[in-house]
């Protein structure tokens, strides 16, 4: 914009101006939401691969006590802040 605003002349420039700004923000709100869409995939995904030894260990009753299971979804919750997909909401 700043190379624009430094170079062009003529009687249409705020015209192409308007224009540009707003193709520019079409393409930043699509590209936004396909970031999104595709970290939502990413995310998904991850969680089905690495909680699956938990779901497995509770559907089995592994679990000694309620802590067993909530000190276990914590250090998952850790793993995934650390490993997990990085996204626009982190």
């Amino acid at each position: 914009m700043e190379t624009f605003n430094k170079v062009a002349v003529g009687d249409v420039r705020e015209e192409f101006l308007k224009t540009l700004k707003q193709r520019m923000n079409q393409k930043l709100k699509f590209l936004t939401e396909e970031n999104e869409k595709t970290s939502e995939q990413s995310c998904l995904m991850f969680l089905q691969q690495n909680y699956e030894p938990i779901a497995q260990k509770l559907r089995n009753q592994d679990y000694e006590s309620l802590d067993d299971l909530s000190t276990e979804i914590k250090h998952f919750l850790l793993y995934f802040l650390d490993e997990g997909p990085k996204g626009p909401q982190r």
